[in-house]
This record gives C-alpha cells, structure tokens and sequence, in this order.
C-alpha cells in the first residue's frame, strides 16, 4: 500500500511539474507574441478596425486611415455616450475625415462583440482583407477571435504598444488559453 502511495505521488508530481513547464513555456511564448513592436511602417490597407479600449489605439488608426485615400476605420467599442465630434476633438482630427471615412461601432462590449461588429461591417463593406489595430497584448486573443468571425477575411495584424502590469499580463494570458481552447474544441 505505501508503495502504491510512493508511485502515485511521483506519478501526481511530475504531471503536475509537467502542466507547470507547459504553462510557463506557454507563457514565455504569449509574451513573445504579446510584447512584439510596433511596425515601423504604414501598412496599405483599405479597411482598419481600431478595438477600442487602451490609450493610442484610435490615434494609430486614424494614421493608417490617412496613409490609405479611398480607405475605411471602423472603431468598434465605442461608449455610447460619446459623440463623433467628441471623438474627432480628442484625437485632433478635422470632422471632415470622420464623417466621411470612420464608422463607429457602440454596441460592442467585448472581444467577442468587437469580432461580430467588425464581421457585420466587412460584410457589408465587401472587404476580403481588415487590419486590425489593438493592443500588442490583446493582439494574439483579438486574432483568433476576429479570423474566427469572419474565416473569408484575411485579418493582419498592427500591434500598438502599451503600458500593462505583469498581472494584466497574466489575466490576458488565461483569457488568450481559453480562447485557444474553445477554438480548438470548435465552440
């Protein structure tokens, strides 16, 4: 009996030293993704989708707007309460552009939701290619949502750098696993 216990426990510490290699490995490699630059270049793009929800996000956007005539943001999350000339004033941009090249997503309250809209709005737009803005943390998540969403439309990626606590990092993590399982699982 105790040489069963001495096996079973030796057996339950290395599963248990192997699932924390995996999720520190797994980890490590979030963080390799998560943490990447911000390209140096102005992507040519025709359809940009900003997820709001950090600082800069809108302000790289509407810079790829501007680099690309002819071309469409959606801003996806916006607060209901927030008007387009509010959004205009705080990012110093004429109302002009705004009016005539960003559309405004406001019922969106998550990733998921962000993933509907955008799908909704390139859809309607016949967009087969969408950039998509957001945090570079957010951004591994955000892709496999999206590209979920929308499998006909070639989703790219232009990360923005921002400030985040290691236990941001963590909780992003844990969401980026789930996200990955539940793709996997087809749920």
């Amino acid at each position: 009996m105790t040489r069963n216990r001495s096996v079973f426990s030796r057996l339950a510490g290395t599963a248990l030293f192997v699932a924390l290699v995996a999720w520190l490995s797994g980890f490590l490699y979030f963080l390799s993704r998560a943490l990447v630059a911000e390209p140096d270049d102005m992507p040519e793009a025709r359809a940009v989708v900003v997820l709001t929800g950090g600082a800069r996000r809108i302000d790289v956007g509407l810079a790829i707007l501007k680099a690309n005539p002819g071309a469409r943001l959606l801003i996806s999350g916006v607060n209901p309460a927030v008007l387009r000339a509010e959004l205009s004033a705080i990012s110093g941009e004429d109302a002009p552009l705004y009016e005539c090249c960003v559309d405004l997503d406001r019922t969106s309250t998550d990733t998921l939701g962000n993933a509907r809209e955008t799908a909704l709005w390139a859809r309607k737009n016949g967009f087969d290619r969408v950039m998509l803005v957001t945090a570079a943390y957010h951004m591994p998540r955000s892709l496999i949502v999206l590209r979920r969403a929308m499998p006909e439309v070639r989703v790219e990626a232009y990360p923005v750098q921002a400030a985040v606590s290691t236990s941001y990092l963590l909780k992003e993590y844990h969401k980026y696993l789930f996200t990955l399982a539940s793709d996997a699982a087809g749920i």
